[in-house]
């Protein structure tokens, strides 16, 4: 079932396959926390990875999560936070 648009023209990858295979992660549902920046960061990072393996011959599904919170802790120890 496709999902209406809320702006003309609008795509979504919500409601196609990308040869074959979904590409979208699991939604992130950061809180509270002011963390917007890696979790957009980590999304996409996981979008292109299903994407490169959709790319593959034969195409191949690609479920990497990435760890946010590690992210955050490896920039807060490289930043002195």
């Amino acid at each position: 079932m496709q999902m209406a648009n809320f702006y003309p023209g609008e795509f979504s990858w919500r409601d196609y396959l990308f040869r074959g295979k979904n590409i979208l992660p699991e939604i992130r549902h950061q809180g509270f926390e002011p963390t917007c920046v890696f979790n957009a960061l980590c999304t996409t990072a996981e979008i292109e990875l299903a994407r490169a393996a959709a790319l593959g011959s034969p195409p191949q599904d690609m479920r990497t999560r990435l760890d946010v919170d590690s992210f955050i802790r490896d920039y807060e120890y490289i930043s002195g936070n």
